[in-house]
């Protein structure tokens, strides 16, 4: 290879660090402040090196466990020489979390990063992420991060669609990133890994290109660049077809590509798979994962609109407190199920503190909203909200409204009614747990977005035409008890 020391490997100092995988959180926690007080020891001693770290959720521990920490780390994020990359709260699994939080990684993520670090990231980082799902070129674009690193799937192991090096990542919508593969793994150190450069070398080579990435430090339980790696990589300086070794952040190696000029491959589809059995293990945190979403989202809602119409508070702490948990918790290892038995307990626990969290927030808005509405008239109210910025049409389960007299009706004359009085099919299933005699109805509802509907139940004097309509709904029916 001619000309070699006019080509440039830039050496990536990282520690990669799972703050929950074969351990549990409190350990995680605790590797992070020790990574974190070597890194700094080590760039105080040596100020030609760099540092880069993701994960905002992480770093949030040092705010009360070791501030005077982070102050040392700001101070080194303001010289350039520690960046924060990621931009996101943690990690996570990038295939299961729904669009919006995506978003709220992003959000909270470079939040803290600019408010406590000094800057938010350029710099997207899944480096250890399985898969990576084809909105996120948009997604990262929005939120400020025009680049991508990544490391898995392998495309010599699992697909070899996918280029080495840098490329032009496009998404669904035709938004890029410039995307960087890295070659081998992300931990490059003295005991393994150091096959990584041959690779480099060889895609510098066969692509005619000027520059590429290393990334080195002991990873998955911290630790980061160590005296024998560095000592390694001087060594191997020496060596006469080595390109210059330079030690930068992904932010300086993504702009010196860029000055190349360089005609890149484009990928528009999906970045897939790697560990596929991983979306199939561990139901119980995905299921919760959805149910943690979807009521965080109902709450926000109900929440704007009770603050909107009635001036309540809103609940922010509270709703960026219960996000934080649940970004939390869609950490890639967690996600997928390929933690430790004893980390679940844990998730259970963050999940539910969200979800609950969400419940009541959404239950006290719901009950503010409901109480400032008119409900008065013949017949039992029945009054339904819909959370979703969209109409919905479905059909609603509702318990008898005279469970208390229920031996003195005949139900065959139960009617309900819509706001503007008029009559729709109603339905009566038998539970199908006997609960004292209780039974319910089932009823199509068409619901406005982001608002409420009231519907009546009443007492037909005769048995209306459209009760007792078949409404597809197939249940197991119990008989009733004497």
């Amino acid at each position: 290879m001619a000309n070699t020391k006019r080509i440039t490997i830039y050496l990536i100092a990282n520690a990669h660090l799972d703050p929950v995988w074969l351990w549990r959180w409190p350990e995680g926690c605790t590797e992070i402040r020790s990574t974190c007080r070597a890194v700094v020891d080590f760039l105080g001693n040596d100020p030609a090196l760099k540092f880069s770290r993701s994960s905002a959720g992480d770093m949030r521990w040092l705010v009360d466990m070791e501030p005077e920490l982070l102050q040392r780390i700001r101070a080194l994020a303001e010289e350039g020489r520690w960046e924060n990359v990621g931009g996101w709260w943690t990690q996570p699994d990038c295939n299961i979390p729904s669009g919006e939080s995506f978003v709220r990684q992003a959000l909270y993520g470079q939040r803290f990063f600019r408010e406590t670090l000094g800057a938010g990231s350029v710099v997207g980082y899944n480096v250890d992420s399985f898969g990576h799902n084809a909105n996120l070129p948009q997604i990262l674009r929005k939120c400020g991060m025009p680049y991508y690193v990544f490391m898995r799937p392998s495309n010599k192991l699992e697909n070899p669609e996918i280029p080495d090096g840098y490329f032009q990542w496009q998404g669904v919508d035709g938004s890029r990133v410039l995307a960087y593969h890295i070659f081998e793994n992300y931990a490059v150190n003295e005991y393994w890994g150091m096959e990584s450069f041959t690779e480099v070398r060889k895609y510098l080579e066969e692509n005619d290109a000027a520059s590429a990435m290393v990334f080195y430090g002991m990873g998955d339980h911290g630790g980061g660049p160590t005296r024998a790696t560095l000592a390694a990589f001087m060594k191997m300086q020496e060596e006469p077809d080595m390109p210059l070794l330079v030690h930068a952040t992904p932010r300086e190696a993504f702009a010196a590509v860029e000055a190349e000029g360089r005609d890149l491959p484009v990928f528009a589809d999906e970045l897939q798979h790697h560990a596929s059995g991983c979306y199939a293990a561990h139901s119980e945190i995905k299921r919760l994962n959805r149910r943690a979403e979807e009521t965080l989202l109902a709450a926000e809602r109900l929440a704007a609109l009770a603050m909107a119409d009635l001036g309540v508070s809103y609940p922010a702490a509270a709703l960026g407190a219960a996000w934080q948990d649940l970004l939390f918790n869609q950490f890639h290892d967690v996600m997928a199920g390929s933690s430790i038995r004893d980390a679940y307990v844990d998730a259970r626990d963050q999940m539910g503190r969200a979800i609950f969290t969400a419940e009541e927030i959404l239950n006290t808005a719901q009950q503010r909203l409901a109480a400032h509405v008119d409900t008065r008239g013949e017949g039992q109210a029945v009054l339904l909200f819909n959370p979703h910025p969209f109409p919905v049409t479905g059909l609603y389960e509702t318990e008898n409204q005279y469970a208390g007299c229920l031996r003195d009706i005949d139900l065959s004359r139960a009617q309900m009614l819509t706001d503007d009085a008029q009559p729709i099919p109603l339905q009566h299933i038998r539970p199908t747990g006997f609960n004292g005699g209780i039974d319910r109805f089932l009823f199509p509802v068409e619901l406005p977005a982001l608002g409420y509907r009231l519907y009546r139940m009443k007492m037909s004097d005769t048995t209306p035409e459209v009760a007792g309509v078949d409404l597809g709904r197939i249940r197991w029916k119990m008989p009733y008890c004497a």
